[in-house]
């Protein structure tokens, strides 16, 4: 069975500053997110199976994700994980806010910082995740070459072959 892990990371602080454009893109990739865990189940019952993250900075934000997994009738806790930042220190989370008060001046600016950050934190999010996971099977490979079939920028993407216990 092949195990694939995809995320999405979410860089702003506070779904109140965030402009419509911003939230409409959160609930864009959670349907993403959706999509390909329902497609994987409808259509891979027995060779694979997706789990599904997103992580963003506050319960606020959280709770509005839940709204949506209700608004369109998702329920599968068990592919699907909503994370929070964990204890980042202050001074990053200042770091960030900065970045993004700076890019609301420029139109032509990135998040390169607040990027790389939540991109780290997604990624030990979900390896911590994957490390309590791979205690039930026998066979854990990690898949170098793989792709994953629904063609979408992931934040994060692993696939993992497994054989049950």
């Amino acid at each position: 069975m092949i195990l694939h892990f995809i995320g999405m990371t979410k860089s702003f602080l506070e779904i109140s500053e965030a402009n419509s454009g911003t939230v409409r893109n959160l609930e864009l990739d959670l349907l993403r997110l959706i999509y390909s865990i329902n497609y994987y189940k409808a259509n891979r019952v027995d060779s694979e199976k997706v789990f599904g993250f997103i992580l963003v900075h506050n319960k606020e934000i959280a709770d509005r994700i839940i709204f949506w997994t209700k608004k369109y009738n998702f329920s599968d806790e068990n592919c699907f994980k909503i994370l929070l930042f964990d204890n980042l220190p202050s001074d990053i989370i200042e770091s960030i806010r900065a970045e993004k008060n700076h890019n609301k001046t420029f139109v032509n600016s990135k998040s390169d910082f607040g990027k790389e950050i939540t991109e780290r934190e997604l990624c030990k999010h979900i390896d911590e995740f994957i490390n309590k996971l791979s205690v039930n099977y026998k066979r854990f490979e990690i898949l170098e070459k793989t792709e994953f079939e629904i063609n979408i920028n992931w934040d994060y993407y692993k696939a993992i072959d497994v054989n049950e216990k």
